[in-house]
């Protein structure tokens, strides 16, 4: 944790500062500690890698000279990270199943994608539907739950790496997050229920032939290996250069995804890294990895809704008394302390940009510009309200948002950074559910 703390507190610096050179030549420098990143996390697996991974798609999470080798380095930790011997994954599939052979007529020793807690082999059962298994590693959930606790207790050395992904340095928040990370890992950890919630998700999404959630069969799991039918597709850094008309079927399927999980079912994944998406050239995606879902309490469902709703109609009409409703369905839902018009303005102007592809019943093309300037409005806001254009720190500083939304923020970020990667431009607004679209109001 020091030696990583070491690593990441320039970056954060320079990121805070504005620094860094897009199309600066490749700094050697950067190229060393990325890689040293990368044996680092691999070896750690759990909480380390799961950060690595997402340092490896958030675009705007670090300075712009860096990012480039940073993200090439570490996209890796996606589906590529450091596996363990035969022998060690073996253990954990006989502790889990007993004789495995009697589940499988043939398992491939060599896995072909690991991950943060687990890796996953090609099988075939003995009617020969071909199928894939996940491992988790021995250990791991020990090894989660001390990197849990030893964040708890030593929070001034995770604060550099947090600040990487524009963490709060409001104690509280922190803790409070830390709770919540700390509850969806424990849940990652459960692949019955990581089973389970797959299901529900391809119940979810029957009705929609453009996504493809793989089959579970529990009878050949437990509660560290799962097995599910094994769906081919393509990766995002395989998919990025095909036809412009392509990538936007790909972008409003996955955004399609989004917006039921979030508005009409009330449960996403809120692990939205590239590696859980696979694509195909008749325009479906696959949708892997169902360990990290969150379920939103119906309180949240509802001011998320409402604020969304409120924007939508402000949008629309640009009458003063619309957009008056929607600051005050945004203020409700995120708990802020009305009367201080810094902040206000601050989380009304980004929250607007950040929704600015849903707003407006049009296309929307997602460019990298796009979300460098997103990433920067929250720089330069946060800039402001801590310093007001000065040396000295203003009271209050930037309120954070109720810890509820952390996982809703990592699938924001991270979602938005795969629809930049492939450039997708489509109607996102069409895809809103019609009371909130106000699709029945004259």
């Amino acid at each position: 944790m020091v030696w990583m703390a070491r690593k990441a507190v320039p970056l954060a610096l320079s990121r805070v500062r504005g620094r860094g050179d897009p199309s600066a030549a490749e700094d050697p420098t950067h190229l060393r500690a990325a890689e040293e990143l990368l044996g680092k996390l691999g070896e750690l697996k759990g909480l380390g890698l799961k950060l690595g991974q997402m340092l490896s798609y958030i675009d705007g999470a670090l300075p712009a000279d860096a990012e480039p080798v940073f993200r090439r380095v570490l996209s890796k930790l996606q589906s590529d990270a450091p596996s363990l011997p035969w022998e060690a994954a073996r253990g954990v599939l006989e502790e889990s199943l007993g004789d495995w052979q009697t589940h499988f007529a043939s398992l491939e020793e060599e896995p072909f994608a690991a991950a943060s807690i687990g890796q996953v082999h090609r099988a075939r059962l003995h009617d020969g539907t071909e199928v894939a298994v996940k491992i988790q590693y021995p250990g791991v959930a020990e090894a989660v739950k001390a990197d849990l606790a030893n964040l708890d207790s030593a929070k001034s050395l995770a604060a550099p790496m947090l600040a990487l992904l524009g963490a709060s340095t409001n104690a509280q928040f922190a803790g409070n997050v830390l709770e919540e990370i700390r509850a969806r890992m424990q849940e990652e950890l459960d692949y019955e229920r990581e089973a389970r919630m797959q299901q529900r998700f391809a119940e979810m999404y029957a009705n929609v032939p453009q996504l493809v959630v793989p089959a579970v069969f529990p009878e050949h799991g437990g509660a560290r290996v799962l097995t599910t039918a094994f769906e081919p597709g393509r990766s995002l850094d395989e998919v990025t250069d095909a036809p412009q008309a392509l990538r936007n079927r790909w972008g409003e399927t996955l955004a399609r995804a989004v917006t039921d999980s979030l508005y009409v079912h009330h449960t996403f994944n809120g692990d939205p890294h590239p590696g859980n998406y696979l694509f195909r050239d008749d325009g479906t995606v696959v949708l892997l990895d169902f360990g990290c879902v969150k379920e939103i309490p119906a309180d949240m469902a509802t001011d998320m809704r409402r604020y969304m709703t409120a924007a939508v109609r402000a949008a629309r009409t640009d009458r003063p008394e619309d957009w008056k409703a929607f600051e005050a369905a945004l203020a409700d839902a995120l708990a802020l302390q009305r009367g201080d018009e810094a902040v206000e303005t601050f989380f009304r102007d980004l929250f607007l940009y950040m929704i600015e592809p849903i707003l407006r019943d049009r296309p929307f093309a997602f460019t990298p510009e796009w979300v460098a300037r997103m990433n920067d409005l929250m720089l330069e806001g946060k800039r402001e309200l801590v310093f007001g254009g000065g040396r000295m720190p203003r009271v209050p500083k930037v309120p954070p948002m109720p810890a509820g939304y952390t996982f809703i923020n990592r699938l924001q970020w991270g979602f938005y950074s795969v629809l930049t990667r492939l450039q997708a431009e489509f109607n996102w607004h069409a895809l809103l559910p019609p009371e909130i679209r106000g699709a029945n109001e004259v």
